[in-house]
């Protein structure tokens, strides 16, 4: 059963992204410095990367790729510029630490390793009730 306080509302930040529909996997940014970004996703039943009650490992991943995606977006809305699409091209490490049930809430945060404008990296870190849930190490290419 879903409850009002799964009901899926985005922001401005987030819709930027272009990802859209089903495979939008954040809702909204909680927090935004030079060099890291906090994001929360809500998992759904219906979210496409749930099987059997729980959020799979591949979703986790596509969470975090677009937490760091809207490092990008926030970066080029605070310069009045378009974004720049980037891609996921390597993961590093990948730690998920315990399984992700439907109605979580997950809070992840990225820190900025580096930036040269057409490579990015960053450090995910992914948190269910202020707990760990996973971790990555991940490396973008930015469409120039």
């Amino acid at each position: 059963m879903v409850t009002r306080e799964l009901v899926r509302t985005r922001d401005h930040l987030v819709l930027s992204l272009p990802h859209k529909g089903p495979a939008l996997m954040v809702d909204q940014v909680l927090e935004h410095a030079a060099a890291s970004v906090k994001a929360e996703l809500t998992v759904t039943p219906d979210n496409i990367y749930v099987r059997n009650g729980q959020f799979e490992t591949a979703g986790l991943i596509e969470h975090m790729a677009q937490t760091v995606a809207l490092h990008k977006v926030i970066e080029a809305e605070e310069k009045g510029i378009p974004a720049q699409k980037g891609y996921l091209t390597a993961i590093k490490s990948l730690q998920q630490e315990k399984e992700i049930p439907v109605a979580s809430v997950i809070t992840t945060e990225i820190f900025i390793l580096l930036d040269l404008q057409t490579a990015v990296k960053a450090t995910c870190i992914s948190r269910v009730n202020n707990k760990v849930v996973g971790a990555a190490e991940m490396l973008f290419k930015i469409q120039a």
